[in-house]
C-alpha cells in the first residue's frame, strides 16, 4: 500500500505540473475523430488504435488499482473522513467525465470547441481535481508512515 499511494501521489504531481498525462494523443484521437465525423478519412489508422488500446487498458488497470488502495485505505484510515471524502471525489470525477464527454460534432462550432477542449493541457476541472488527489494521497502516504 506504501508503493500504490507513493505511486499515485507522484502520478497527481506530475499531473499538477504537467497537466493531461497522454494530451498529445487525446489531440490526435480528437481531430481523427473530426475528419472520420466529416468523412475525410474512412478508417482510423491502426497504429492510432493500438496506442489507444494501450492507454485505454493502462487506465484500466490504474483505475483498478485506485480502487484496491482505497478499499484498504478503509481499513487503516484512523480518521476515516478523508477517505470516504476521497471516494465521494471520485464519483464526482467519473460523473463530470461524463457528462462532459458529450460533443456536437454536427456543426462547425461544436467541432471548434471540441478541438479546443483537447488541445487544453489543463482545465479549470482538472486542476481542483489534481489538488485534491495529492492532498488525499499525501495524507494517506502520512497514514502509512504513521505520522498521522
Amino acid at each position: 500500500m506504501l508503493f500504490l499511494s507513493l505511486l499515485f501521489l507522484l502520478f497527481s504531481i506530475y499531473g499538477l505540473i504537467n497537466g493531461r498525462l497522454f494530451h498529445k494523443f487525446q489531440l490526435e484521437n480528437a481531430k481523427y475523430t473530426v475528419k472520420h465525423k466529416k468523412g475525410e478519412i474512412k478508417d482510423i489508422p491502426s497504429e492510432h488504435i493500438v496506442k489507444g488500446l494501450f492507454f485505454f487498458g493502462y487506465a484500466v488497470v490504474m483505475l483498478i488499482l485506485q480502487i484496491i488502495l482505497v478499499i484498504n485505505a478503509i481499513k487503516i484510515d484512523p480518521l476515516l473522513y478523508p477517505t470516504l471524502a476521497f471516494i465521494v471525489v471520485m464519483f464526482i470525477n467519473f460523473i463530470v467525465a461524463q457528462k462532459s464527454s458529450k460533443a456536437d460534432l454536427d456543426t462547425e462550432i461544436g467541432i471548434a470547441q471540441y478541438l479546443s477542449k483537447a488541445a487544453r493541457k489543463r482545465s479549470f476541472k482538472g486542476l481542483v481535481f489534481g489538488i485534491l488527489n495529492v492532498a488525499y494521497f499525501t495524507y494517506l502516504f502520512a497514514v502509512l508512515l504513521g505520522l498521522v
